[in-house]
């Protein structure tokens, strides 16, 4: 089974093209920018289902929907988003580091 990816801030989906090379499987991308989102959807075979929206205005809930997640499973987050993750069956740890992640 491979590691479920949601890529947050995602761009023009540089980091889900590598987690993707790197045996993940990217099941979410969110991104505000309208013409990022058309690229990210125009190659969903590395991004995923695609919201065109404010990563500050969803909810832990938002995102496991999204990537068709369970609402059991958890969610890893990056300290730089510890003031938007406030959900209890989050993890969190360094973006610098890899973060343990359990489904």
């Amino acid at each position: 089974m491979s590691l479920p990816v949601i890529d947050l801030f995602a761009g023009a989906g540089g980091l889900s093209i590598e987690a993707t090379d790197a045996g993940c499987e990217v099941k979410a991308s969110v991104e505000l920018d309208q013409k990022a989102c058309q690229t990210l959807r125009a190659n969903s075979h590395f991004h995923g289902n695609v919201a065109e929206n404010d990563v500050s205005a969803m909810t832990g809930d938002d995102l496991r929907s999204l990537a068709g997640l369970a609402s059991s499973d958890r969610i890893c987050c990056t300290n730089r988003l510890r003031d938007s993750c406030h959900e209890s069956n989050m993890i969190f740890g360094m973006h610098e580091q890899l973060v343990p992640y359990e489904v």
